[in-house]
């Protein structure tokens, strides 16, 4: 029984590694924040070629060999992060990617912040234009309404998979607190929308979602059980100085 635990404990651990990406999305009120992380679990796969240029990446990031020549071909995962996170290169600093490493992980992270009213530079968001023919982000009134919406959208197919062949998996999570008019997420949950893509959906997997200017309100439970937990507190500290109070006029 301990080896067949120990078995299923290994291979949960072999199928949670891996190339993966993740993208949390937070659209709340007029502020559109992004966090992206491009990660690679597995050490041992730090040093495979994960891009061929040949299949599409961009040439712009040169990458230096021993010969001092340059390579366009082929690059392993880290020379990849590496020609994605020159602290040199302004345009990098501009798209707000950064690598990190640590003993277990290696990749980059991606934070920027848009707003509802501008959002041109939210649709040339970093990395995704790479995996779709196009993003979307468009500002549209809608008709019988009269109500601003914003719509997202992506084109079908994810070429992010071809171009890189150690990528697993790319999640998407939308968080707002906007109505939500429609959307094709694979889930949602207290206003969290998720798309899961994988190697098995990437050629026919849209993403799209449709917010109203109109926002919804959402109880902040942590606020309230503080104010709850402050109010009894202070309720126990009145009881126990009346109670206090009350002995010593019986003395």
């Amino acid at each position: 029984m301990e080896k067949k635990k120990l078995y299923i404990c290994l291979l949960l651990i072999f199928l949670l590694t891996g190339c993966s990406v993740n993208y949390d999305i937070e659209v709340h009120d007029q502020t559109i924040k992004v966090n992206g992380k491009l990660v690679e679990l597995d050490r041992n796969k730090w040093d495979d070629i994960v891009v061929d240029n040949a299949a599409g990446e961009s040439e712009d990031n040169n990458i230096m060999i021993e010969d001092n020549e340059i390579d366009y071909t082929k690059l392993t995962f880290e020379e990849f992060v590496n020609s994605k996170t020159i602290a040199a290169d302004e345009a990098t600093r501009r798209e707000g990617l950064e690598k990190f490493k640590t003993k277990e992980e290696l990749g980059i992270t991606y934070k920027e912040e848009y707003t509802w009213e501008n959002t041109s530079g939210f649709s040339k968001m970093a990395g995704v234009n790479t995996c779709y023919d196009y993003f979307t982000v468009l500002r549209n009134n809608e008709e019988e309404t009269g109500k601003e919406q914003l719509i997202i959208s992506t084109s079908a197919k994810n070429y992010c998979f071809d171009i890189y062949p150690n990528l697993e998996s790319i999640t998407v999570n939308l968080k707002t607190n906007h109505k939500v008019v429609s959307h094709n997420a694979d889930k949602e949950s207290n206003g969290k929308y998720t798309w899961e893509i994988n190697k098995n959906n990437a050629t026919k997997k849209t993403m799209q979602i449709i917010l109203s200017e109109d926002t919804v309100f959402t109880m902040n439970w942590g606020l309230i059980f503080g104010i709850g937990s402050a109010i009894l507190v202070i309720g126990i500290v009145c009881l126990v100085i009346k109670k206090k109070s009350t002995e010593a006029n019986k003395i």
